[in-house]
């Protein structure tokens, strides 16, 4: 009788661990993953190449004082910046909209610049300024043929003159917006170049690495960049002369000559 009634009481013990094991996993249960910010991944990916919101300014205006207009005035301000950005769809100007009013708009971005930081750190390799440098001026190619960056930008005195000197892009855009600007090439002239040949976020984030180390470069008393760049950046753009006409252009000009053209 003993027995039977210490079984028992064992049985009863082991049940209630059981039960109490099973009501604390329903009370904790597993943490998900961070969901992003749909707006502030719009806007990283179409505005920050230009824009800031609160922050160091850039080649745009910073658009925290935005937060005051109406919703129908910002609606079309964003609409006339498709000649720039992109098409946008009506979900991602809504999106837009409803970002760019928000009073936490500072603290979401710096959220999604967090959770793309973290993204890139568990797909990508990590960073390299030598490759990025190597991508940069054209001694390595890109993996679809894209045109080096020197053929058009400028890096402490280096490369060519077509768009922005990149000395200090780094410094005023940080590394997430960067790494986008050069990974989607979404602006007019370079648009219709890279839209066949795009860089990866791989070869943009060695890019930037390169950058972050160029924000207090000087001009360099070395040669500029030579036909490497150059002739590189002609191969991969594979834009040849109009039928009939024998005068070979410049690689800047012919860049400039096929944004016409889209």
């Amino acid at each position: 009788m003993i027995k039977t009634r210490g079984l028992l009481f064992a049985l009863l013990i082991a049940a209630a661990a059981f039960c109490g094991t099973a009501k604390a996993d329903e009370a904790t249960p597993a943490a998900k993953p961070a969901e992003g910010d749909p707006g502030a991944k719009v806007f990283l990916g179409k505005c920050a190449g230009c824009h800031s919101v609160g922050g160091t300014p850039r080649s745009a205006p910073d658009l925290l004082p935005v937060i005051s207009w109406k919703e129908v005035d910002l609606h079309n301000a964003i609409k006339r910046m498709e000649k720039n950005a992109g098409p946008l769809s009506d979900e991602e100007v809504s999106l837009l909209i409803q970002f760019l009013k928000d009073s936490n708009v500072r603290s979401r971005l710096q959220a999604e610049e967090g959770r793309a930081v973290a993204a890139a750190a568990a797909t990508l390799e990590p960073p390299s300024a030598s490759l990025g440098k190597a991508l940069f001026t054209g001694s390595k190619t890109f993996t679809n043929g894209a045109a080096s960056c020197a053929s058009c930008h400028t890096v402490a005195g280096h490369g060519g003159t077509l768009g922005p000197d990149l000395t200090s892009a780094h410094a005023r855009m940080g590394d997430v917006a960067l790494v986008s600007a050069i990974e989607k090439s979404n602006f007019p002239v370079m648009r219709p170049i890279y839209a066949s040949k795009p860089v990866t976020r791989q070869e943009a984030s060695h890019i930037a690495a390169y950058l972050a180390t160029t924000a207090t470069a000087t001009p360099s008393a070395d040669p500029p960049i030579g036909f490497i760049a150059l002739g590189g950046a002609a191969a991969a753009l594979g834009l040849l002369a109009l039928a009939g006409r024998n005068v070979k252009r410049g690689t800047r000009a012919r860049l400039v000559s096929e944004a016409a053209k889209r």
